[in-house]
């Protein structure tokens, strides 16, 4: 072989090897890139299955909270009621205490008055 024949066949193995270079970087950059994609899609994913889940757990919260707030409403409301009643029936006693005992608290409060002139 001459010298040029030599150099065009390093040549054209050249250039062969800088296009199969090319295509072996093309073919990586799509792998690349497939990878990326699958990537964002499996997080988009997560993402729609995790605010799904805190929904539902946030809806479940809320509904337990509003059993107590109402458990606790009715509890309130029987209990004030109660109370009402209490003090209904003491203040009564005491308008019958006072109205038993009156004649006698003046004569005491008279006769505490005159020992003191």
């Amino acid at each position: 072989m001459t010298d040029k024949k030599i150099e065009r066949n390093l040549d054209e193995q050249g250039k062969r090897g800088i296009q199969l270079l090319y295509q072996a970087e093309q073919e990586a950059s799509e792998i690349v890139e497939e990878a990326k994609q699958a990537r964002i899609q499996l997080l988009k994913s997560a993402k729609r299955d995790a605010e799904k889940e805190a929904t539902e757990y946030r809806a479940k919260l809320e509904k337990e909270y509003q059993a107590e707030v109402e458990k606790v409403s009715g509890t309130d409301t029987q209990y004030f009621s109660e109370l009402d009643q209490k003090l209904d029936n003491l203040v009564k006693k005491m308008n019958t205490d006072v109205s038993q005992n009156e004649q006698q608290a003046v004569d005491i409060l008279v006769e505490a008055a005159l020992k003191f002139e």
